[in-house]
């Protein structure tokens, strides 16, 4: 029998970054743990008035300095000896004036953050429809399993894109630059009266101005569900040897986003951004207006 090796979409250690810096932010909780561990430590040095931390000073330190003490006794005391051992590099720790512990502060100096993503705002807002924002976030991170990277990892030989076979399957060939996925955008450009570079789009939705906040918003909650649907489609032209139209596919993401929308973003009351949701969001909207 052959070996199955299974492949991930992202590290852990990825997902646990904050969402500024490409991850989802979820908290890791051995770092966590430490971090919280660590407020018993610096009551402690604080001599803060509770009655454990008397008991501590009265049975374990007897008039010790904290700092540097060196003796342990029960399996939690020793814990907290140790969190404090790793805390003494903490740039303040031992300064226990003025400011109360922050668990926060602690556990961010702990988790080496990675230097902080540009297109975060696009991917993770409460408007984007969950599932949507995912796959665009791996889209961003460049972690889906597109042709170019299963080639790469061993798992097949063809890296042909399925849908136009004109060019390597990759995520830049995907998003925008194969024909589907490029008239899919023109569709999308034309409804909304602008033009959307077919690369470094990301980069063009930040720095672009808008006439409205609202505007920015829609935009990019579109650019978010076509990205979703694109690899949905991808995925149907794979594995079921279905081929989606345009047209179809644009009309789609419409509805998906009209009523997301209505039910996060209130009445304009300028009627020319109003009459611009209607042309963008199309039947879509009208349909999510009943």
């Amino acid at each position: 029998m052959g070996r199955f090796r299974k492949t991930v979409f992202e590290r852990f250690y990825s997902i646990c970054q904050d969402k500024n810096d490409g991850g989802h932010g979820i908290i890791k909780d051995p770092h966590w743990n430490i971090a919280s561990i660590g407020k018993y430590a610096w009551w402690v040095m604080a001599k803060k008035d509770h009655l454990w931390v008397k008991w501590v000073h009265s049975i374990y330190l007897k008039g010790g300095d904290w700092g540097t003490y060196q003796r342990g006794a029960s399996w939690a005391w020793r814990r907290i000896f140790w969190v404090k051992e790793q805390f003494l590099e903490y740039n303040g720790f031992l300064n226990i004036s003025g400011t109360a512990y922050q668990t926060r502060s602690r556990y961010d100096w702990l988790w080496k953050k990675e230097q902080q993503v540009t297109w975060h705002k696009l991917v993770w807002s409460r408007l984007k429809i969950q599932k949507h924002a995912f796959i665009c976030w791996l889209v961003m991170r460049k972690r889906l399993h597109t042709y170019d990277r299963m080639k790469r990892m061993g798992i097949g030989e063809d890296d042909m894109c399925p849908i136009c076979a004109d060019d390597n399957e990759s995520h830049e060939h995907l998003f925008f630059l194969c024909n589907f996925s490029s008239s899919c955008l023109q569709l999308v450009s034309s409804s909304c009266g602008i033009m959307i570079p077919r690369s470094d789009w990301e980069a063009w939705w930040r720095k672009s101005w808008f006439r409205s906040i609202i505007r920015k918003k829609i935009i990019g909650m579109l650019l978010c569900s076509l990205t979703y649907l694109i690899w949905w489609a991808r995925n149907r032209c794979v594995h079921d040897r279905v081929f989606m139209r345009p047209e179809w596919l644009v009309q789609q993401m419409r509805f998906m986003v009209a009523i997301r929308v209505q039910k996060n973003i209130p009445f304009v009351k300028r009627r020319r951004h109003e009459t611009w949701k209607k042309n963008v969001l199309g039947d879509g909207y009208s349909y999510a207006s009943l």
